[in-house]
């Protein structure tokens, strides 16, 4: 019989380390802030098991009660002995304790009493437990249970009925020995959840318990997704309860930073390395140009469009993709850039030109200008068009002015991918982006060299790329020349005009 009893207990602590987990998907989600798991915070606490504040600052403690074997009706005896450690007058003096103990969380924090037992049939249960459809609120831990509060008058009222006898009596005595007043406001707080979904111990063989936790890692954190594609929902799910047992014992930290390392879940969306191949000391200003681009770019963005600027190797839309960015972002734009090609150099190179990393760049990028436009994407750390196309929604609502995706060097792409192939990765790219789903207010922007990979944009507005100016080709000579400026004449920039064509790159080798 103990080793029975024994044997309960660790199955029970089992379950409890099972639904804290449900509740640290939520701290990687930032839904809820460093949850506490199994510690009292006063003396007679009951709801020690888990207490979890949301960011709304929406607070839940609770006691979860696991039954082992065959399921049956939550009865009257659970709250009228102390067998299970709930008698109801001592979760009132529990409740109303906490809230004296903490008055500002008292109107923001409700009690969850959570059963593995079956929804209650007795008819005096029935009495003064009464079904309710909003007892959790929309924030915190959800489960599929069904949800019952006490109706304290009908409660009070059992007092010297017939039904007043024995143990039931004993805990009505309890709640009179209280005020009215108290017992109605502190139950009002308190939720009893019946139905819990059970478990088995297995996440290879899951039970109800284990399969939502498989769900909601795969579902709302991105588990087997890029660029957590290599990483099943089992580990992350095993990670996740192990991480509870371990807070449960006092030798884990379950803040966001320790979970995300625990399980080691990529949160980067697969971004790589913000960097451009502009080098400053070189580049030259070309406003004029730039400003026709912003008012195209201006222009598709009421419709929700795609433009397209092409040049030749070396026209230098590199240097108009930087000061296009740099000319939204002056005009109160939200933008995000990605250049598909920086040099041979690049370690980066490879992972630069995956349709994932466009699209896990492009959110990052946009996740850093405002952590709140990926805050409800689901799969949360997931990188693919759906979650761009989500976050992109978010984006035009919170910035009016404007939202610009920026994807230079899409010429590049099969160079690198596919070399001798006859597959076009670049075409394959293009495609996915004529693809998204760009909301009104927002422009795509694709800088390439012209080619057959641009077809899947051809309904895009397109900008051929202008060579350099005279003027402009004379400020690149001087940028270039800095260390012989005398040779900088009207001959030798009569000669650099007529020889390159205005071409950026090879007026920089002439």
């Amino acid at each position: 019989m103990e080793a029975n009893s024994l044997a309960a207990a660790h199955r029970g602590y089992q379950y409890q380390d099972l639904i804290a987990a449900l509740a640290l998907v939520d701290v990687v989600l930032s839904r809820l802030l460093t949850p506490t798991i199994d510690r009292k915070l006063f003396d007679h606490d009951i709801f020690d098991d888990l207490t979890t504040t949301a960011v709304s600052g929406e607070r839940q403690r609770l006691q979860i009660k696991h039954t082992s074997g065959t399921i049956t009706p939550l009865s009257l005896t659970n709250f009228a002995t102390q067998r299970r450690g709930v008698r109801l007058d001592n979760l009132v003096a529990a409740i109303a304790l906490d809230r004296d103990i903490f008055p500002s969380l008292s109107a923001r924090t409700t009690y969850r009493l959570i059963f593995t037992d079956g929804a209650p049939i007795d008819p005096l249960l029935r009495r003064v437990l009464r079904s309710t459809v909003d007892a959790v609120g929309l924030t915190g831990l959800r489960l599929p249970t069904n949800a019952f509060r006490f109706d304290a008058d009908a409660l009070l009222n059992l007092r010297g009925t017939s039904v007043d006898n024995g143990s039931l009596a004993v805990m009505l005595s309890g709640l009179h020995t209280m005020s009215p007043g108290t017992v109605k406001s502190t139950l009002a707080r308190m939720v009893v959840e019946t139905s819990s979904p059970g478990y088995s111990g297995d996440l290879s063989m899951p039970g109800p318990a284990e399969e939502l936790l498989l769900r909601r890692v795969r579902d709302e954190i991105g588990a087997g997704s890029f660029p957590n594609q290599n990483r099943p929902p089992l580990d992350f799910a095993a990670g996740l309860i192990l991480a509870a047992q371990s807070a449960r014992t006092g030798k884990g930290a379950v803040d966001m930073s320790s979970l995300t390392r625990r399980i080691q879940l990529r949160t980067d969306y697969g971004a790589v390395l913000a960097a451009t191949p502009v080098d400053p000391d070189l580049e030259v200003g070309r406003d004029g140009l730039v400003q026709i681009i912003v008012e195209q770019v201006t222009e598709a963005a009421t419709r929700g469009d795609r433009v397209v600027v092409t040049g030749p190797p070396g026209q230098g839309k590199s240097w108009t993709s930087d000061q296009l960015a740099a000319m939204l972002k002056r005009n109160g734009w939200l933008v995000a850039s990605h250049y598909c090609y920086l040099g041979e150099a690049d370690h980066q190179r490879d992972d630069r030109v995956l349709l994932e990393s466009i699209f896990g760049s492009l959110i990052a990028r946009l996740a850093e200008a405002d952590r709140s436009l990926v805050s409800a994407n689901l799969p949360r750390y997931a990188a693919d068009r759906n979650a761009l196309e989500q976050t992109l929604k978010q984006a035009i609502r919170r910035s009016p002015m404007g939202v610009a995706l920026i994807v230079d060097g899409l010429d590049h792409i099969s160079r690198v991918i596919s070399p001798g192939t006859s597959s076009d990765a670049s075409l394959i790219v293009c495609d996915a982006l004529a693809k998204i789903d760009v909301p009104e207010g927002i422009a795509l922007v694709v800088l390439s060299q012209p080619g057959a990979h641009l077809e899947p944009l051809i309904e895009a507005t397109t900008i051929p790329l202008q060579g350099m100016s005279g003027p402009e080709l004379e400020e690149l000579a001087r940028r270039t020349m800095s260390d012989s400026p005398g040779a900088v004449d009207d001959n030798f920039l009569d000669a650099l005009q007529s020889r390159s064509a205005g071409n950026a790159l090879y007026a920089t080798y002439l």
